[in-house]
């Protein structure tokens, strides 16, 4: 999977390119993101704030007290553990 960061207009949030999946899904509660393994691992992720799903991008938004220094590999690494393990997006 090739990954690709695309800025954004919100400093708190970016994109990255993904596999094409069918519709989209925002999770802005950890609550909400256990219908998604991939949602509920971000969100385990301290500083994550949502994650929205595309139908070939997903967009992580942080809360403003976290650097994207410190959670960008934490946030790659989980997409990128998602997408070669071949796990679906939701439950």
């Amino acid at each position: 999977m090739r990954k690709r960061i695309l800025s954004l207009v919100n400093p708190r949030s970016f994109d990255t390119i993904v596999s094409p999946q069918s519709g989209s899904t925002e999770f802005k509660t950890p609550r909400e993101a256990m219908a998604s393994p991939l949602a509920k691992r971000l969100f385990g992720i301290d500083g994550v704030s949502s994650v929205f799903f595309g139908g070939d991008f997903v967009t992580v938004t942080k809360s403003d007290e976290y650097p994207w220094s410190v959670l960008k590999p934490d946030i790659f690494a989980a997409i990128m553990d998602h997408y070669t393990s071949g796990a679906r997006l939701e439950k």
